[in-house]
């Protein structure tokens, strides 16, 4: 999987950048006890993102479950991925509680004004994609999830043109609310 992020990125990286995502890679594979890291980095590098984009994806679960730190980040790639970690991590924070339209508005909104750049929300789509792809949730949690990708992250990806992100979130959403249906529409 890392080899296909490698050959998309050197279509359009120099050396040191590739040096960079490479040490990344090494530093989450180190650090990081499951492989999300890897598969969100992958769905990024799809979009044709660029290595500062992709070593945030690397870099955002290890720093998530403090395997790694705000300033060994800083001191190794610099502030501004540093910064775009350290943002994807507080949008985590941020749920939806009640599902009225004025609430999804507003976390939208909140979501939006706290991404100082676009490319953090590029990034937290990418790892909602891969959470509902491959974790277990309870039918209560599908439901919280399915809800919160609904009503907030779908309107963001269709609003930023990520076609192939939102249509596959909608149809794990319609998976993850009304598997039935989900199953008919394959059949």
């Amino acid at each position: 999987m890392f080899d296909k992020i490698i050959d998309r990125l050197s279509e359009s990286a120099g050396t040191e950048e590739l040096n960079l995502v490479n040490e990344a890679y090494n530093l989450a594979k180190e650090r990081s006890k499951s492989e999300h890291y890897l598969r969100v980095a992958s769905i990024v590098s799809e979009l044709n993102a660029d290595s500062t984009m992709i070593i945030a994806a690397l870099l955002h679960d290890a720093y998530a479950k403090e395997d790694i730190t705000y300033d060994e980040i800083n001191e190794k790639f610099g502030s501004n991925i540093a910064n775009l970690v350290a943002n994807l991590i507080k949008l985590r924070s941020i749920k939806l509680n009640d599902y009225n339209e004025s609430s999804s508005v507003y976390l939208r909104k909140v979501l939006v004004g706290i991404s100082d750049d676009v490319r953090v929300i590029i990034i937290k789509l990418a790892d909602r994609l891969d959470e509902m792809q491959t974790k277990e949730y309870s039918e209560e949690e599908k439901k919280q999830i399915a809800n919160e990708t609904m009503n907030v992250l779908i309107p963001i990806a269709h609003r930023l043109g990520i076609n192939s992100i939102k249509s596959e979130l909608e149809n794990l959403c319609l998976l993850f609310t009304k598997p039935d249906v989900y199953n008919d529409i394959l059949e």
